[in-house]
């Protein structure tokens, strides 16, 4: 698993809900419908929208914001993603 997808769905009586995904694609339903799309592998911020206005770009900001909500979720990319870094490397040397 590669990437973290938020989307938020607003309710008609006005209440938001919170769809959490994690893929190992970054898929085109992400890019059309999720609001929040963190690629753990590069570190990167690939979507950051809330109510149609741009967010943070800051991927600590970002990451720690959802870190408070989801920990298992975000330590279990981290540490999936250290693996598939390290192996990289381990294959250029």
């Amino acid at each position: 698993m590669r990437y973290l997808v938020v989307t938020y769905i607003k309710k008609p009586n006005g209440k938001v809900d919170e769809s959490v995904e994690v893929d190992s694609k970054y898929r085109n339903r992400h890019k059309s419908s999720a609001n929040v799309i963190l690629d753990f592998k590069k570190k990167e911020i690939l979507k950051c929208r809330m109510d149609g206005n741009a967010g943070s770009r800051d991927w600590k900001t970002v990451r720690d914001y959802y870190y408070k909500y989801y920990q298992n979720v975000v330590e279990d990319l981290e540490q999936k993603n250290l693996t598939i870094l390290n192996k990289d490397q381990e294959q250029y040397q």
